[in-house]
């Protein structure tokens, strides 16, 4: 059985970054420390979840969204379009999905050492749930 957890809950901006980066910095109380390499930046972690800004294109609305790792893609994708899901896009990395109210996710395949996992997870992997259903539990 594959395993799936919720990895980064990402708060998305384009032409407020800065203002929301610094807004959500005061919130959590944590330095930002920027992705040298990418758009984003994180600001500490809420138990096993990563909470980070992601700088978005100018015109792209703001948003909240979750990226969710699974270590077996291809059959979580399969079980959430079972479960009435819609791929809006498929890469080898990563799927954004859709539930059937239109609200959308990144699932993302996770592997130790690599890069997005090293970025957005310093220290060792935690435990993920089982599949078939995300569990959160309270910290």
């Amino acid at each position: 059985m594959h395993r799936s957890r919720i990895g980064i809950v990402l708060i998305d901006h384009a032409e407020q970054h800065d203002a929301a980066l610094a807004f959500w910095s005061g919130v959590t109380g944590v330095a930002p420390t920027r992705d040298e390499d990418g758009p984003y930046t994180a600001i500490g972690t809420i138990g096993s979840l990563n909470l980070e800004v992601q700088r978005l294109g100018r015109g792209t609305p703001a948003r909240i969204h979750l990226d969710i790792e699974t270590d077996d893609l291809p059959a979580e994708i399969d079980r959430l379009t079972g479960l009435c899901g819609t791929v809006v896009e498929r890469k080898q990395e990563f799927s954004i999905m859709q539930d059937p109210g239109g609200w959308s996710s990144v699932w993302f395949r996770c592997r130790r050492g690599s890069a997005s996992s090293a970025r957005r997870r310093p220290g060792p992997e935690p435990e993920v749930a089982p599949s078939p259903g995300l569990r959160i539990s309270p910290s």
